[in-house]
């Protein structure tokens, strides 16, 4: 997929990206291994810093790798992990326009350079914590993933007066439960016979 123009280079995104990430090179001491006019790579010792727009979606990415383990953090999970308000599991930025490269661009530089500081210098226990974070959120994603789905068959199970298939989905997710859901387990636990 090509820009609306057909042209990815009238995004200016390779410009704009080395302009806002050069402090890589200055304040870190990476090399920029691969640029092109939607990804740029830069790389010190074990990190690896990727600068990207998605070809597709027109999302802007920053990710951080160990090169080493192939892990891969997003600066969203960074700025989360060292406490930055207001970024939440689906921050996105999609740039469709010059105008947007060049206004969003500088937020993602931003965020690396405030939040980053000990991910881009490599530390092993920000490492660390990062994939704990990792695992947490995709593990929270997945509750909620499953209290939903099973929030949506309740209503019809109810109806059927089916208190088996009550009990078994509530208790499955008894930790999330309203006060009003765990009135009905307890309902459905009575009128089990």
């Amino acid at each position: 997929m090509v820009d609306r123009d057909g042209q990815w280079s009238t995004l200016q995104f390779e410009e704009v990206a080395l302009a806002e990430f050069r402090f890589l090179l200055t304040e870190y001491g990476f090399a920029l291994v691969a640029a092109d006019s939607s990804n740029l790579s830069f790389e010190r010792d074990n990190v690896r810093v990727v600068v990207r727009q998605d070809r597709e979606s027109f999302e802007l990415r920053v990710t951080v790798e160990r090169k080493d383990t192939g892990e891969r953090f997003s600066v969203w999970e960074i700025a989360r992990l060292q406490g930055a308000p207001d970024i939440t599991e689906q921050t996105f930025l999609q740039a469709t326009a010059k105008e947007h490269v060049q206004i969003l661009l500088p937020e993602l530089a931003g965020l690396l350079r405030t939040y980053g500081q000990s991910v881009l210098r490599g530390d092993s226990e920000t490492l660390l914590r990062l994939r704990a974070q990792q695992i947490e959120e995709s593990n929270r994603f997945l509750r909620e993933g499953r209290v939903r789905w099973v929030r949506e068959r309740l209503p019809a199970i109810w109806e059927q007066h089916d208190y088996v298939q009550v009990v078994k989905l509530l208790e499955e997710v008894r930790d999330q439960l309203s006060p009003s859901e765990l009135a009905k387990l307890d309902y459905a636990r009575r009128h089990l016979t």
